[in-house]
């Protein structure tokens, strides 16, 4: 399974996650909503990373992602 993940990022820095959902385009539309710091201009940006997960291991409920 594919997950999507969005993070908030600068420039030459790492990610801080805000969201993981089941398909690009649910991470875009979440993108579109959220202004981010520092406004136009800033060094942040949106990025949105698919990420393979393997199946729930046992003994764990599955969870829905979006």
């Amino acid at each position: 399974m594919i997950v999507y993940v969005l993070t908030e990022n600068e420039a030459n820095e790492g990610g801080t996650v805000e969201g993981v959902y089941s398909s690009e385009e649910k991470a875009r539309e979440e993108a579109e909503k959220r202004p981010l710091p520092g406004g136009e201009g800033s060094l942040f940006f949106w990025q949105i990373e698919p990420f393979e997960v393997d199946g729930a291991p046992g003994g764990l409920d599955p969870i829905r992602l979006d």
